[in-house]
């Protein structure tokens, strides 16, 4: 399709949507070390970067959706089609690594972050 063709409505919509960055990892309820680790992730990190208007995504989190413990059909979706996935590996969660995998099997980008936890010496 060349410049001067017409798109069609649906067609224009699809372009015009922002692209969206879905982030993987561990959530935890509210107070919890992982709550705290992946608010402060979220806000202080992949959202200013990921959110710049140069790169135009729109960044979303599963517990905007539904209950961070369940893996849903609606994250399902939102894990192996979004254009871009952050996969917080910090707390080595079971559920971060399943949906980490289902993000490999679609063969779709994913930035893997985690925290270094040094092991105290005793």
């Amino acid at each position: 399709m060349s410049e001067n063709t017409p798109r069609s409505p649906a067609a224009s919509a699809i372009a015009d949507a922002p692209k969206v960055c879905f982030v993987i990892g561990p959530i935890g309820q509210p107070g919890t070390d992982e709550r705290k680790h992946a608010d402060l992730l979220l806000n202080l990190v992949i959202k200013p970067t990921i959110e710049a208007a140069e790169l135009g995504y729109c960044v979303k989190r599963a517990d905007e959706d539904a209950d961070p413990g369940m893996i849903s059909d609606r994250m399902i979706v939102d894990i192996s089609q979004s254009d871009l996935a952050v996969a917080d590996l910090s707390f080595l969660n079971p559920n971060a690594f399943y949906e980490l995998g289902i993000r490999h099997a679609a063969e779709k980008p994913v930035l893997q972050p985690a925290q270094h936890r040094r092991e105290k010496r005793r």
